[in-house]
């Protein structure tokens, strides 16, 4: 959310437009996911990152629909709407965990990016990147990758999650599951998590 740039395309002030967002927060329309800044490089973005909760309404708004959000249409913007959706699961899920965390997004100019990441009250984090593709490639873990190696111990895993059927290791503490593992993570994996 750059707030400068909506100021230029609309001429609406950024302070009526944080205070537009602000409202639209209070009422469960859109939700803010801070910037995580630890310091990790020089060139890492400050700037939130928002998203209506509801994937159908965001949809409609931008004109479209089941059919030309689906992955092979046009990934960005199927990924741009299924990132969204993740991000609103993660909050829910968040307001009955038994483990207390934060959720964040990291975006560094040159190191790439962690679309979503939850950090604990006792700093472990855990990274999840959100890909509309059914063969995700070792590629799009750059940003997580960089993570793991930027907090060692810290870092307890990762995430890419996908529109395709099969979970695969993608090594220390990396690996790509299905989207539906999101429900199955917010347990299982969670628990995993607790006792690491």
């Amino acid at each position: 959310m750059n707030y400068a740039d909506l100021f230029k395309e609309t001429g609406v002030p950024a302070t009526t437009i944080k205070r537009h967002v602000a409202l639209l927060e209070a009422l469960f329309l859109v939700q803010r996911v801070p910037a995580w800044e630890r310091n990790l490089s020089k060139r890492e973005v400050s700037r939130p990152k928002v998203s209506l909760l509801d994937t159908g309404l965001a949809g409609y708004l931008i004109n479209v629909g089941p059919g030309a959000a689906v992955p092979g249409m046009n990934p960005d913007l199927a990924g741009n709407l299924l990132e969204g959706f993740v991000a609103a699961e993660l909050k829910k899920q968040l307001t009955w965990s038994e483990e207390r965390a934060q959720l964040y997004h990291f975006r560094d100019h040159d190191l790439g990016e962690v679309d979503l990441g939850l950090e604990t009250p006792d700093g472990r984090v855990a990274g999840i990147e959100v890909k509309a593709t059914s063969n995700p490639s070792p590629k799009q873990l750059k940003g997580l990758k960089h993570l793991r190696d930027s907090l060692g111990d810290r870092f307890v895993g990762c995430l890419l999650l996908h529109t395709g059927p099969q979970p695969v290791s993608r090594g220390d503490r990396l690996a790509s599951a299905p989207l539906d593992s999101l429900w199955l993570w917010g347990t299982e994996q969670a628990q995993a998590l607790g006792d690491s």
